[in-house]
């Protein structure tokens, strides 16, 4: 801006220059408008950045300076423009001493303090912190005066002013409401005592450091304050400068209290009842500290210094005590990790550690490196290595009570092994030897169960392996596979390995009760014998234990299953020792079988004979080791000996059909060899040449078989004779010579045939004619004509079978002569058609002979002994062999009628099933009887089938079923009925013997809750059987029994409610005290009482409910029932005479009224008087002479007050319970008075104490309410 009119290069006082001059100002001018703009937006920004007002005065304090460079216009801009932000800053600085104002008021009671701060100084540091915040601006405006003159700034200062009052006024008042208080505070917690009882979590009461936290709060709060300039009260700068005092005391009594909680935390449950005297002693060194000692006595280093000493003898104990422990529990860890296994010492690649079995990887070679061992030899050895360890065991467990000794010695300086005191300390030692020997067994039978790999889940991993194997072998004792040693023995002596271990705890004497003292053997007083109590019927009696030694058995069991499947392979070789070769055998011979049979056996046991080869003679199965040589070689002998037999039975067979065949050639060559003379001559030779030439097939069949057996003979290497073999070779030239010479005779025989065949032809002629006429015979009279009856038709059955089979026999002699003359062959179709149809009707007729048979055979079955489903599963076979008949069959009049017979008699097996019922009584088959018009007799020894029949029920189903189902339904009544009858007959009352104290009072009923569910159920079902419409036959019975058991019910209840009643009023009539105040009804109930024994009595010695429970005792027991209600109201009215008379018994029950009205004993009251009157629990009486008086009162805290003057305990209760109670008003408030009257004369602790504790409080508030008003008027 100035470098502008610097650089003017014209004389600016130049006219000719104006122009360039006003164009230089006019430019200048511009720049000084901008920069008065630009300086206006920058204060402005400046100002709207800034939060406080104090930040804002102190910003136009420097842009004052600007005010005072400037020059002209711009000077009188800048003033302008820091007058109008003056005036913002007071708006500013008014605003926030509202917010400050609002804050102090908002948080003045409960104020916001920095970290350990105390409450008092540190709500004064907050509010001088505000009153802070408002004064340095005010400061700050103080060197402007003009501001603070304005009006706005001298409304800012009031409010400032009113402010700071404010706040200084509310410091003063929590300094002098803290001062006011300091001195109680710190007076009555100094008074505390030192240590304090606080419950835990197992509400038993610990120590503590009674250091209260208000005397911490008012040694920082007198730090505090004074560093703020206020005055400390005396008492607070007191406590504050013995500050290190107490912090000595705190950390001495921490320490203490430190070490002995250690000590008590190092105590094991089991060690208290021990060190409970020393507890409670220790607890008395530390009872001052709860009590006498407190934060201003100067004995508080000598207890501690004493406790100190206290606590480390207590320490010391403790450890003695601990250290002989931990020597206990050596033995017993010994005994519990103790390993009765000797076998281990030999296996140095098993690993025994902590109860558990490390076994070393399974290998090939695993079971070849130690020896196979025998179960029996193993248990011995085991036993009798056992020996040493379980005596050193015994030996350490001896040594306990020495320990136990010792302990004793410690805690109470003697060695009797039998302390009372420490009697749970010994149970607790002998539980952990006790679960010690536990352990032991189960280690142990844990480590056996690896060994042997019996666990289960072992068991079905493939790669689990057994490393102690035992030696079994198996062999054969025909016909059973048996082992050695046997299932038995194994289990003998497993169970003896296992014994041995449960039975070293027999050498574990246990000890006498109440002692370490082992218990000497007691004698049984048979023989001499003596009984050792040890730990071990209780140790066999363990369930785990119980468990392990059952899963041993089931691994066993487990292991021989697996070995019987191992040796199922084997049994299946047992079937050839097992059979009886010669029977299978000859039975195998009678069934003809072909050479391929005997090759198949022959081959089955050679096979077998190759895979027992082949077979595995030893495997291990479990904790086993199963060899089986010998079993192999018996069985190997077997199967030889039957490939032997097998092949002697085929030659015996081949060699007769040979011998057979050889002479049937013969006989055939002398057959071809004989004349014919005669026509049966011819028929014989043709018919010889005939057979030789159809039989040639055959022939060679048979001669095949023959040399295919003898072959296999020679395949399974059995022996035959070269002169066999030779027949056998020369079998087929024999046969074919025979052939050829046939052939030439039946050439040579041409002639003679011709002769014969016409008269063939006639006879054929002849037969066909009568076969002719046989058939229209049988068609008209047959079995299957007409209505012809089943008995005469199953006659003509048999005699047309004997016909047809004689016409049969011609007819195959004129079919074989036609063959042989080469004639055509005659049909017969009329005869086949006979047959055919015969053969038909004669399944029919037998089918009907079948069921008529079995029919019969039924109807002599007694109904008693009828079986219904064999009888429906005879007709059902019946049924099944008529549906089997063709068709063409069924339309035969026979089957027709042998149907409908079988299925009527079909029809009426359900109802056999109906009348089988044993719902059915005489009255029902008498129905029966009238409805099919049939009689008979229903006895049990005569009663058939056969009088079932006659009836043909199945004409009458429906009457039947409904008959049967009315009798069901009756029999369900009937015994509904019966069972209540039996369950009455038998009904008892309870009875039980009625005592008060040693006195018999006779017998009540002990209950009827069973009688009264019996009544309410059975009357409940004749109810319901009343109902019912098949009740008729039973309709007395119900209603009689209806009416037996109303009438029990009511007799029970007029019993029970008798029985309490005269339970209730016995004890009480037969007071002297009540017999004279109500004599009639004394006697009235002496009456009652007299019947009611007598009624139990008789009910003693005949409990049967149904013979107590009778009409006439019922009338009896109503009697005593109303008298005895008599008697109660007497009592009732009587006992309320006595609480009109003495209103106080209205708070105590009839009983317990009676009771002190019945006693001659005046002191009886004594357990009532609480309920009498308010917290009075007893009365004082006299002593000596004075003892039939009543001197004072006792309350529940234990307070007594002595009446002024004693009241008589003469007359009637009520009447000296009245006197007591007007003395006990009079004696309180007399004495009230003596109390008030003494209370200003007498130091107020004795007078507390010499005065009831209620009686010191109305005194105290007498006099304190005295002294109040006295007060007011002295003001006045």
């Amino acid at each position: 801006m100035v470098g502008s009119i610097e650089s003017v290069n014209f004389e600016v006082f130049d006219k000719r220059y104006q122009t360039s001059w006003e164009t230089v100002m006019s430019r200048f001018n511009e720049n000084v408008l901008q920069i008065e703009e630009m300086t206006k937006q920058f204060i402005d920004a400046a100002f709207n950045n800034l939060r406080s007002a104090e930040g804002a005065f102190d910003l136009l304090q420097n842009f004052k300076s600007l005010d005072s460079i400037s020059k002209g216009n711009v000077r009188d801009f800048v003033h302008h423009l820091l007058q109008d932000k003056f005036s913002d800053v007071l708006k500013r600085y008014a605003i926030e001493l509202q917010k400050v104002k609002e804050i102090f008021e908002k948080e003045m009671e409960n104020p916001p303090l920095a970290t350990n701060q105390p409450p008092v100084a540190g709500s004064i540091i907050w509010s001088r912190g505000l009153f802070q915040r408002i004064k340095r601006p005010i400061l700050r405006f103080k060197s402007l005066p003009e501001i603070l003159e304005t009006e706005s700034g001298q409304k800012v200062m009031k409010e400032y002013l009113s402010v700071g009052k404010a706040m200084r006024a509310y410091e003063q008042q929590r300094f002098k409401s803290w001062s006011e208080a300091v001195e109680s505070t710190a007076l009555s917690h100094l008074k505390n005592s030192v240590l304090v009882e606080v419950p835990n979590k197992e509400n038993e009461p610990i120590f503590d450091i009674n250091f209260h936290e208000d005397l911490r709060i008012l040694i920082k709060e007198s730090k505090y304050l004074d560093q703020l300039g206020f005055k400390i009260p005396e008492i607070a700068l007191n406590v504050t400068l013995q500050e290190e005092k107490y912090g000595r005391y705190i950390d001495s009594l921490s320490k203490m209290l430190g070490n002995y909680y250690a000590v008590l935390h190092k105590i094991i449950p089991a060690e208290w009842p021990l060190l409970v005297p020393v507890v409670e002693e220790l607890r008395t060194i530390l009872k001052p500290g709860l009590e006498a000692l407190n934060w201003n006595s100067l004995g508080v280093p000598d207890f501690i210094k004493k406790c100190d000493q206290e606590i480390a003898k207590f320490q010391s104990v403790v450890n003695q005590i601990q250290k002989n422990a931990s020597m206990i529990g050596n033995v017993v860890e010994a005994i519990g990790s103790a390993i009765l296994i000797p076998y281990l010492n030999q296996r140095k690649d098993i690993i025994v550690r902590d109860g558990k079995v490390i076994l070393p990887k399974k290998t090939q070679n695993q079971f070849n490196q130690f020896d196979v061992l025998d179960i029996q030899e193993f248990a011995d050895q085991m036993e009798k290595d056992n020996i040493a360890v379980v005596d050193e065991l015994v030996r350490k467990y001896k040594t306990i009570g020495s320990l136990l000794g010792k302990i004793e010695g410690i805690i109470e300086h003697k060695n009797t092994l039998s302390s009372p005191r420490m009697k749970s300390y010994y149970q607790f030692w002998e539980k952990r030897v006790f679960n010690a020997l536990n352990k032991m067994v189960l280690c142990n039978l844990n480590i056996l169960a690896v060994l042997w790999n019996i666990n289960e889940d072992n068991q079905k991993h493939s790669d689990s392996f057994s490393p102690l194997l035992f030696q079994i072998t198996a062999s054969l004792s025909s016909p059973e596979v048996i082992v050695s040693p046997s299932y038995a023995d194994v289990t003998k002596g497993s169970l003896k390995i296992l014994r041995n271990i449960v039975e070293t705890t027999q050498n574990f004497v246990r000890w006498m009760n109440g002692t370490c003292i082992e218990t000497a053997p007691q004698p049984t007083g048979e023989d001499e014998e003596t009984i050792v109590f040890s730990f071990y019927s209780d140790i066999s009696a363990n369930p785990q234990i119980i468990k392990t030694v059952n899963q041993f058995q089931q691994g066993i069991n487990r292991t021989f299953s697996s070995l019987g499947k191992y040796l199922n392979e084997w049994k299946k070789y047992r079937n050839i020792c097992k059979s009886d070769k010669n029977a299978i055998l000859e039975k195998f011979a009678q069934r003809d079988p072909s050479v391929v049979d005997y090759d198949a056996k022959l081959s089955f046991y050679s096979k077998m004979g190759h895979e027992i080869e082949n077979a595995t003679t030893e495997e291990d199965i479990g904790f086993l080791r199963i060899s089986c040589v010998p079993l192999e070689a018996a069985v190997r002998s077997e199967i030889s000996s039957w490939v032997q037999s097998i092949g002697r039975l085929l030659h015996s067979s081949v060699k007769s059909k040979l011998e057979e065949l050889m002479e049937s050639f013969i006989t055939r060559e002398s057959d071809l060899g004989r004349t014919p003379e005669t026509m049966e001559d011819l028929k014989f030779i043709l018919k010889a040449i005939d057979d030789t030439f159809t039989s040639s097939m055959d022939m060679e069949n048979k001669m095949t078989d023959i040399q295919e057996r003898y072959r296999t003979l020679q395949m399974y290497n059995i022996s035959i004779s070269s002169q066999e073999m030779e027949t056998v070779d020369r079998l087929e030239e024999t046969w074919n010579n025979l052939l050829k010479k046939a052939k030439e005779i039946d050439g040579s025989l041409d002639s003679v045939k011709s002769q014969f065949t016409e008269t063939t032809i006639k006879q054929v002629k002849r037969f066909q004619s009568k076969v002719n006429k046989l058939k229209k015979v049988f068609q008209q009279n047959g079995p299957g004509s007409g209505e012809i009856e089943m008995d005469v038709g199953l006659e003509l059955v048999k005699k047309y079978q004997k016909e047809l089979h004689r016409y049969a026999n011609i007819r195959d002699t004129f079919v074989l002569a036609e063959k042989l003359f080469n004639l055509p062959i005659t049909s017969y179709p009329e005869l086949n058609e006979i047959e055919g149809e015969l053969e038909g009707l004669a399944k029919i007729y037998s089918l009907y002979y079948d069921q008529k048979e079995a029919i019969s055979r039924w109807a002599n079955t007694l109904w008693s002994d009828l079986d219904i489903e064999q009888l429906s599963k005879g007709i059902d076979d019946f049924v099944t062999k008529l549906k089997r008949f063709p068709q063409e069959l069924k339309n035969h009049k026979p089957y027709q009628t042998v149907t409908t017979i079988i299925n009527s008699f079909k029809e009426s097996i359900p109802l056999f099933r109906h009348l089988k019922n044993e719902a059915l009584r005489p009255r029902h088959w008498k129905s029966l009887m009238e409805l099919t018009g049939q009689s008979f007799q229903t006895n049990s020894k005569t009663f058939t089938l056969e009088s079932i029949f006659k009836m043909e029920l199945h004409n009458y189903a429906e009457k039947i079923e409904e008959i049967t189902s009315a009798a069901s339904k009756e029999l369900s009544i009937e015994l509904g009925i019966q069972k209540i009858v039996d369950s009455w007959k038998t009904m008892k009352f309870e009875i039980q013997k009625y005592t008060k104290g040693s006195e018999d009072k006779g017998f009540i009923l002990k209950t009827i809750d069973e009688v009264t569910e019996k009544y309410d159920d059975h009357s409940m079902s004749l109810q319901t059987m009343s109902a019912s419409r098949f009740v008729s036959p039973f309709v007395t019975t119900v209603q009689k029994w209806e009416k037996t058991l109303s009438l029990i019910a009511e007799v029970t209840e007029v019993w029970m409610l008798v029985q309490r009643k005269w339970m209730y009023l016995e004890n009480i009539f037969m007071a002297d005290d009540i017999r004279l105040q109500l004599p009639e009804e004394a006697k009235r109930f002496e009456r009652v009482d007299k019947t009611f024994k007598k009624i139990m009595s008789e009910t003693a010695k005949n409990t049967l409910v149904l013979e107590a429970c009778q009409v006439e005792r019922l009338e009896l027991l109503k009697s005593l029932a109303i008298q005895l209600e008599t008697c109660q109201k007497s009592l009732s009215d009587y006992l309320l005479i006595k609480r009109n008379s003495f209103p106080r018994f209205f708070f105590i029950s009839d009983d317990e009224l009676l009771s002190i009205i019945g006693s001659q004993d005046p002191t009886n009251v004594q357990e009532h008087m609480i309920k009498l009157f308010d917290n009075v629990i007893a009365l004082k009486f006299g002593s000596n002479r004075n003892r039939k008086n009543i001197v004072g009162m006792i309350s529940s805290q234990g307070e007594a007050i002595s009446f002024k003057t004693p009241v008589a305990v003469e007359g009637q209760v009520e009447s000296w319970m009245s006197g007591a109670e007007a003395e006990m008003r009079r004696t309180l408030r007399v004495t009230s008075k003596e109390a008030t009257f003494n209370y200003p004369k007498t130091p107020r602790m004795q007078w507390l104490y010499n005065y009831p504790g209620m009686i010191t409080l109305l005194g105290s508030q007498i006099w304190w309410t005295w002294e109040v008003e006295d007060v007011f008027q002295q003001i006045k």
